[in-house]
């Protein structure tokens, strides 16, 4: 038999052994978790946004977030319904990514407040392809920047229904966050299928369960109600753009969407100032619920695909001696806008910015300072580091070929063709028919395409034509897209709009179309202009497009798109004399959301030097608008510029690539831009660039600020000032941490059971102690 005090001993460490589990298990007390409990879950958030009529979007009401037991609601059903609204306590609804609509989240929301307290999403891993007929999956309106929407007064025919299955959840307002679990899990939390485990290991959670239980908290916070200044119940775009601090300081809570459009010409600045050009466009975002979680596969990848296969076809049927673009009546320009899913921002304020006095310019930076050699302009409007739309401004364009949703096709072509659309408003755009029609006569069997010209009847759907349109109502000009009266694509702005509905082939002989199109718009009217042979010398190649693709829907790192950021960001510190610069994070998996104008985020800036009091130069401040009263001599030692968002690096680097044009003697090769220094360039054309592996001097890509023409910035970067209070004026707040995570809760009946087996620890410690005492003392007499 073992001594007592070896025996109170053993007895000590056992029900010291039982406390601790129990303890961990109750270690939330309604405010605060230990880190070991808490697992981050990886997810993509629904967020709270702002415009000139209001909020959208998801949050939670209160700084300290919310936290509720993990619920499951596997379907929606009258008894789900039921169940649910008899539930005792608020809960955090976990459910599939096929119950996501507007009917389910109002059903959440017409529930007492502090009985849904939050939402969490589990995205799906199976292929959506095999659900294209699932119901109101489009979580836009049926009028997408139409009626019901800020941006109505900016569209042509804002009553037509062009997305039927649109569930309209985009445009509501949801006092709870909603987010989306990854599929997948990863280094920074856990994924879809643990938290579903989670949350049907709870239960019903009106029957007695197994503890213990799951509850998520969440820290999605974006700001009060309203402001203190006014008692409607919603803020604006305008409210927390204007937000001073306690000591009346500008603190604004938020900032624009927005970031820089791209565009280019095969003539470069010359073609610009010589000739009218023809215009091939884009829109470059997208838009989903889950920001974060926005593939945008047919909404936008397809259409910026189609546009950069478009462009490399012409290039090398130019190089080959096919096409002579330099002797083509028209130019040839290409554009990709941003942010245009938000009230048409970036074509929007181009269109301005190109009509007469659209911009004000009263210090400009001298065409050999600026960056791409056209100039820079530093307004009251903001920076603008090119002027080259000057140039497109003065010569204009004669026609528009904008590109959109072409990655989804419908059923209404002749047997082995595919189906496309040509969209115009009310006057048939003849010449741009005609070479619609031109090319497609042109393909061969193998790539056929039959396209169908319809009049919208006085309704254009969105994409950057709207923009011109309403400018200019008698513009030739047309869309091409993948739909006819109404969207034929049910994932339209939704996180499922994903690759595997795009086909690498059928885009091929999209792209192999517009290029074709294209050149016989450059080409001039007339049967003479633009032949058979020069039509069909343009070729895309499926495996170049499946390549890009790739790259375009997984992974922006790729070697081919890192290579043209690399080489884009390389230039600007170049011309910056700067050795390192921060640079936007590639976002992963790929998103198309536009995301928020700042800084180094696409806020064009000026770096002003005064050379009057220091031969050296003085830094006297970094402005993104000319600061009003102040003397400004803009000169040569000032550098504008701006620092792109990835994909707007990538698509600049690949255009000045595409299009630009070198020296006099033969391409020079580069590493770097010091490489090009004695490059032989044409008269007047001294900025030279390294362009990925070659010298460019011709410089003939651009940025161009996409920005809501509502707003302006301010000198002061990252302040805006609201010009047009009408205008859609989008924002999104600022934040630092959110997130979701889930840990163990032992529940109040664990934790009077812990207390009760602690005061047992202590009585029997007390008791343990005393035979010990003993024992010793005794141990000591006999000694």
């Amino acid at each position: 038999m073992l001594p007592r005090a070896r025996q109170a001993s053993i007895a000590l460490t056992l029900l010291v052994g039982v406390i601790i589990p129990f303890s961990a298990l109750t270690e939330y007390d309604g405010i605060h978790l230990g880190k070991g409990l808490l697992k981050e879950v990886t997810q993509a958030p629904c967020v709270r946004l702002f415009s000139s009529q209001g909020t959208v979007g998801c949050r939670t009401r209160s700084r300290e977030g919310a936290t509720a037991p993990l619920y499951y609601l596997s379907g929606f059903g009258e008894d789900d319904q039921h169940e649910y609204m008899n539930l005792e306590e608020g809960v955090a609804v976990v459910m599939p990514a096929s119950m996501l609509n507007s009917t389910v989240l109002e059903f959440l929301k017409a529930q007492s407040p502090a009985r849904t307290r939050g939402v969490i999403v589990l995205e799906e891993s199976k292929d959506m392809a095999a659900d294209f007929e699932r119901d109101s999956v489009s979580p836009d309106v049926s009028t997408p920047q139409g009626d019901g929407t800020p941006s109505a007064a900016f569209t042509v025919g804002p009553d037509h229904a062009w997305n039927p299955r649109g569930s309209g959840l985009l445009n509501q307002k949801h006092d709870f966050p909603v987010v989306l679990a990854s599929v997948d899990g990863d280094s920074t939390g856990v994924g879809a299928a643990q938290v579903k485990a989670w949350a049907q290991h709870n239960g019903g959670l009106r029957r007695a369960g197994p503890l213990p239980r799951y509850k998520a908290k969440f820290d999605f916070y974006f700001g009060p109600d309203s402001p203190s200044t006014r008692a409607e119940s919603d803020l604006t775009s305008a409210d927390c753009l204007s937000w001073r601090d306690v000591a009346g300081n500008p603190a604004p809570q938020c900032l624009p969407i927005g970031g820089q459009s791209v565009w280019g010409t095969f003539g470069g600045r010359t073609g610009l100032q010589t000739k009218p050009s023809v215009l091939l466009t884009t829109a470059m975002d997208g838009l989903s619920f889950f920001h974060e979680r926005t593939p945008a596969a047919n909404e936008a990848v397809a259409s910026i695909l189609t546009l950069l296969a478009a462009t490399s076809a012409l290039k090398n049927a130019s190089r080959a001696g096919a096409l002579d673009l330099d002797a083509a009546p028209y130019n040839l320009a290409v554009a990709f806008f941003q942010a245009d899913e938000w009230g048409f921002a970036g074509s929007r304020r181009f269109a301005r910015d190109i009509s007469p006095g659209g911009v004000d310019c009263p210090a400009t930076v001298p065409d050999n300072s600026s960056r791409d050699g056209s100039g820079a302009c530093v307004g009251s409007d903001g920076v603008y580091p090119s002027m080259a739309f000057k140039d497109l401004a003065e010569k204009g364009f004669v026609h528009v070929l904008a590109v959109d949703q072409v990655g989804v096709l419908g059923t209404g072509g002749q047997a082995g063709s595919l189906p496309l659309t040509a969209l115009y408003d009310k006057t048939p755009p003849t010449a741009v028919l005609d070479a619609i029609d031109r090319a497609a006569a042109s393909m061969a069997p193998s790539q056929a395409v039959m396209v169908t010209s319809l009049d919208g009847s006085g309704a254009l759907p969105p994409s950057p034509f709207t923009s011109f349109a309403r400018g200019t109502p008698a513009l030739s000009g047309a869309i091409l897209t993948g739909y006819g009266e109404t969207f034929i694509d049910p994932r339209y702005h939704s996180h499922e709009d994903t690759a595997a509905v795009l086909d690498p082939t059928a885009l091929s002989s999209v792209a192999a179309l517009v290029a074709r199109a294209f050149w016989k718009l450059a080409a001039g009217p007339g049967e003479g202009a633009a032949s058979a042979a020069e039509l069909e010398a343009i070729g895309v190649e499926p495996a170049f497009v499946s390549d890009l693709l790739d790259c375009l829907t997984r992974d922006w790192d790729c070697p081919a798109m890192k290579a043209f950021r690399d080489s884009e960001i390389s230039n600007l510190k170049d011309y910056l004399q700067m050795s390192y610069l921060y640079t936007p994070p590639v976002p992963r998996p790929p998103t198309y959301y536009a995301g928020v104008l700042a800084p180094y985020q696409g806020l064009p800036l000026v770096q002003h030097l005064d050379k009057s009091s220091h031969a050296e130069g003085v830094d006297t401040g970094i402005y993104a608008a000319w600061p009003a009263g102040q003397v400004f001599p803009v000169g040569a030692h000032d550098k504008a510029y701006v620092v792109p968002k990835p994909l707007e690096a990538f698509l600049r680097a690949w255009l000045g690539h595409t299009l630009g044009q070198g020296g006099e003697d033969a391409p020079v090769a580069c590493q770097g831009p010091s490489d090009c220094s004695d490059l032989t360039c044409d008269a007047g054309l001294s900025t030279r660039e390294c362009v990925l592996d070659a010298c460019v001097c011709r410089t003939a890509a651009f940025y161009h600020t996409a920005l809501d023409p509502g707003l302006a910035p301010l000198p002061e970067p990252g302040l805006f000032a609201v010009s047009d209070p009408a205008a859609p004026n989008w924002a999104e707040p600022n934040w630092e941490d959110i997130g979701l995570a889930v840990f163990p809760d032992a529940g109040s009946r664990m934790e009077a059971t812990a207390l009760g087996v602690g005061v047992g620890v202590a009585a029997l410690s007390v008791v343990g102690a005393l035979v010990l005492q003993r024992s010793l003392i005794k141990h000591h007499y006999f000694d």
